[in-house]
């Protein structure tokens, strides 16, 4: 949606932010905005214990929204990682069967590759994901349907002996010493390997080359559907990010954070992951967030998440601790990087975390700030909730519950200026 901005002196606004000046409305002692905390005292984590028994759908518990992500378990997303992609057909699902060009294992990278520079733009280059496609089929030994890859009969161990046979027949031309992730991508007309779930393996019990393969992804029919951010998705649970959609499927899929988060809809209007998931993940240190868990008022700069470092002084993301668990969190979209082409209403968008949440059950859900305006468009009401200024732009956003309010006091096209009153009065 298109908004209007108040004009202004941005960079006397911008000053006064980081010399720790009101913006603008500080009539008292008491509203005047009170020093930064450190960003280490909003670095919130995992429930200890972990989660009781039949959480949804059996979700895997070891991925969460916690700051503690556990680089034994997965792959960190730091410099660069090395995949291999391997690619397999079947006895009844030949390759070279396929129209031109997909008998070639060249078309099902070059559909894949493009997710190579979306993470790139999306870590500002902290993350440099180097896939290397061996180019032939392996013939697996079995009829497609038989290794159980579709939704009805899908389990973590089917999965495991399918990847345990690619491995098997790669070994002998695949050095698997050098590589960090593995994607095994079938020929798109095995229709029965139907979907592209992560690979996460925790029993870690296939070694090839004394190495442990133990994280990718197993693609399937529906990577043409989702396009080339399928690799991103699966990837994502392969470096430690949970299920940000719906996974009980009770209420919709996309109720908790609508298109926001590739986490969440792979085909969402503004994929771009959100500033905590980018914390969880060491694309952003604490010098980039702003912390709030004491009571009173406090004004942060925030520069758009999709590019670059902050200046010095600018945020791009701030944190209003509530709980152990639990947090109200800021940050501000705009249309570039990864959100460029189809974000539907930059703007601050508001959510709350709660980290004793299961995986899919919605330990992040994004604040609706314009309920009931429905769909419009290709673009969900959620897709359209963020804050802003101007005309028919809801500024200020107020969590009775917590005592929490965020408003947007200032914005212009690259920088927003959000203030933080915590508090029971709040």
């Amino acid at each position: 949606m298109r908004r209007s901005r108040r004009a202004g002196a941005a960079a006397a606004v911008l000053a006064a932010m980081v010399a720790g000046a009101p913006v603008a409305g500080a009539d008292s002692a008491a509203d005047r905005p009170s020093k930064a905390e450190n960003a280490k005292a909003c670095e919130i984590t995992k429930p200890p214990e972990g989660w009781p028994d039949g959480t949804s759908a059996g979700f895997d518990t070891n991925l969460h929204h916690g700051l503690d992500s556990d680089w034994r378990l997965h792959v960190r997303p730091v410099g660069t990682v090395r995949a291999a992609m391997v690619f397999v057909d079947f006895p009844n699902a030949h390759a070279k069967d396929n129209a031109a060009p997909y008998a070639d294992t060249g078309a099902y990278h070059d559909f894949l590759a493009p997710a190579v520079d979306w993470f790139r733009r999306s870590s500002n280059g902290r993350f440099d994901l180097e896939i290397t496609p061996v180019h032939r089929w392996f013939r697996m030994s079995r009829p497609d349907a038989d290794y159980k890859l579709d939704r009805d009969n899908f389990t973590v161990e089917n999965q495991l002996a399918y990847v345990r046979e690619a491995v098997e027949l790669a070994d002998p031309e695949v050095n698997f010493r050098r590589y960090d992730l593995l994607y095994v991508v079938p020929s798109r007309n095995a229709e029965n390997i139907a979907f592209s779930p992560e690979f996460n393996d925790y029993t870690r019990t296939i070694v090839a080359d004394g190495n442990v393969l133990s994280n990718g992804a197993t693609y399937g029919q529906d990577m043409w559907f989702w396009g080339y951010k399928i690799l991103n998705h699966e990837t994502g649970h392969a470096i430690s990010l949970p299920e940000s959609y719906n996974a009980t499927g009770i209420g919709g899929t996309h109720r908790f954070v609508g298109g926001w988060d590739l986490m969440g809809n792979i085909l969402g209007r503004a994929p771009e992951l959100m500033a905590w998931n980018k914390w969880k993940l060491d694309w952003l240190g604490r010098r980039h967030v702003g912390c709030v868990t004491r009571d009173g008022v406090t004004e942060h700069w925030l520069t758009p998440i999709e590019v670059g470092s902050s200046p010095a002084g600018a945020k791009k993301l701030v944190v209003v601790r509530t709980g152990v668990y639990t947090a109200w969190l800021a940050e501000l979209r705009r249309a570039l990087g990864n959100d460029a082409e189809t974000i539907c209403d930059p703007g601050v968008l508001v959510y709350r975390l709660d980290a004793s949440i299961p995986n899919g059950d919605g330990s992040i859900q994004v604040h609706d700030a314009k309920p009931m305006s429905g769909r419009q468009g290709p673009c969900t009401e959620l897709d359209i909730g963020t804050l802003g200024v101007g005309a028919e732009e809801p500024s200020v956003f107020h969590d009775a519950a917590t005592g929490v309010t965020i408003e947007v006091i200032w914005e212009d096209e690259t920088n927003a200026v959000v203030r933080v009153t915590k508090g029971s009065g709040a």
